[in-house]
């Protein structure tokens, strides 16, 4: 794709991102159209995470092995915290429709994910900081 038609693109969706919202707020567009266009962008967005990957490792195979690798890390990371979480149902008083394995794993493995990444870039900023003191 040329640039120009790429930039009109750009422009034509940052003017209804701005526009539409407007609208909805002075009620001259419903929610349906709110709520579509927010789909429509959400599906746009996800296609060209999909898209542009596939592309730049066409187009440029020798970072497809660096991309490779660190998409593996970051699944063999999901895959430790999955294996860390369990699946034991908490003890409610009254019962609850999402206290099921399925539920819990997910919740769990979220939540020991976000500690993990969190312990890790807290040590990597200290790191860098006493790494930066000695040079």
């Amino acid at each position: 794709m040329s640039d120009k038609f790429i930039a009109v693109i750009k422009y034509v969706l940052l003017g209804l991102s701005a526009i539409v919202p407007v609208l909805f707020l002075l009620d001259i567009v419903d929610l349906e159209v709110f709520l579509g266009l927010g789909y429509v962008l959400f599906g746009l967005a996800v296609a060209l995470m999909v898209i542009f990957p596939i592309v730049n490792i066409i187009v440029n195979p020798t970072n497809a092995k660096k991309s490779l690798m660190g998409f593996l890390g970051l699944v063999a990371f999901f895959v430790v915290a999955y294996f860390m979480s369990s699946t034991e149902a908490l003890p409610f008083s009254i019962p609850n429709p999402d206290n099921v394995p399925g539920v819990l794993r997910f919740v769990d493995t979220s939540v020991i994910s976000l500690y993990l990444l969190s312990i890790m870039a807290v040590g990597s900023i200290v790191y860098t900081e006493v790494r930066d003191l000695f040079r």
